[in-house]
């Protein structure tokens, strides 16, 4: 087993999973920062819109859709800095953090 292979995170997925839901929880974990990547549990997802991240020290990331993928990696660093439990980056206009 590769490295990668072994820090691969848990997916739950629902058993019929369309292939694009896949797709939009591998987009979402693909564009994350090495070290948010790194700290990455955990994701779920039950429909495209409600895609979840698990991080370490029990903070949850709810990621919402694939849209602007890039663009919520980028700001997540900067929320985590900030402290919390829950971050909600699903609008990347409107995050919050609670």
């Amino acid at each position: 087993m590769t490295k990668d292979a072994q820090q691969a995170p848990i997916a739950h997925l629902p058993g019929n999973a369309s292939q694009q839901l896949r797709a939009d929880v591998a987009t979402a974990l693909d564009s994350l920062t090495p070290q948010v990547k790194s700290r990455v549990q955990a994701v779920s997802a039950s429909s495209s819109d409600n895609i979840l991240l698990q991080l370490d020290n029990d903070q949850a990331v709810f990621w919402g859709s694939a849209d602007q993928s890039g663009d919520k990696a980028a700001l997540l660093p900067v929320l985590l800095g900030q402290g919390g439990a829950t971050f909600d980056i699903s609008s990347v206009s409107h995050p919050a953090v609670k």
